[in-house]
């Protein structure tokens, strides 16, 4: 992995200055001064920054590899574009008891309103079952509610509108505890059905809008 890192980071030094070439260019033709056309410094891009995954996670975007890297520093950066898969924070796994299945409920928010509130009465059906991961799409002050409950929480707002990072994330969350099935509360947590799909996880999608 560091030695494909390594080609790509050198790939993209050289094609970098090609581009700032053509956009110093394009920039003269239109009148503009070369100054106006920063040349980007490929030692600011973060360690790690994965250009195929970069596109990947952001797919209005339409570039090469090489060009990927360019955007970030250019423009990605200043519009909060992240180039990583998110960490898997569980809070409450030390609850969890041995030798019991896990579920999974999702819900797309942790706000005192309805859908939450169901998710939480999901969750409080089944933890004398079933050890539970809670998946919240969205913030809210239910959070703590749902460890209180017995529930494993995972926080992840960037799932939303993003099957790149939702399927990331439901396939760790499968990796680590092999889940029987998934709770999936109101049509707003739609998002993850495809990746419970790909990963055959048994889901109940509840539609009550």
């Amino acid at each position: 992995q560091a030695a494909r890192l390594a080609e790509v980071n050198h790939t993209l030094a050289i094609r970098t200055q090609t581009l700032a070439a053509r956009d110093a260019t394009i920039g003269q033709a239109a009148g503009l001064r070369h100054d106006h056309v920063p040349v980007p410094d490929l030692d600011k891009v973060p360690p790690g920054f994965d250009p195929r995954l970069y596109l990947e996670l952001h797919p209005d975007l339409a570039g090469s590899l090489e060009w990927a890297a360019t955007h970030y520093l250019r423009h990605g950066q200043y519009e909060g574009r992240g180039f990583t898969l998110p960490e898997i924070d569980l809070l409450n796994e030390d609850g969890f008891k041995s030798g019991r299945e896990t579920i999974l409920v999702v819900s797309h928010e942790a706000s005192r309103t309805g859908a939450p509130l169901l998710s939480l009465g999901l969750v409080q059906a089944n933890v004398d079952r079933y050890n539970v991961v809670a998946l919240l799409l969205g913030e809210g002050p239910l959070r703590d509610n749902f460890q209180k409950a017995g529930a494993s929480v995972v926080m992840s707002p960037r799932m939303k509108g993003n099957p790149v990072v939702t399927e990331a994330v439901i396939r760790r969350l499968h990796e680590r505890f092999n889940l029987k099935f998934a709770l999936v509360n109101s049509i707003e947590s739609r998002a993850v059905l495809p990746a419970l799909g790909q990963h055959c996880i048994p889901a109940v999608a509840l539609l009550h809008e």
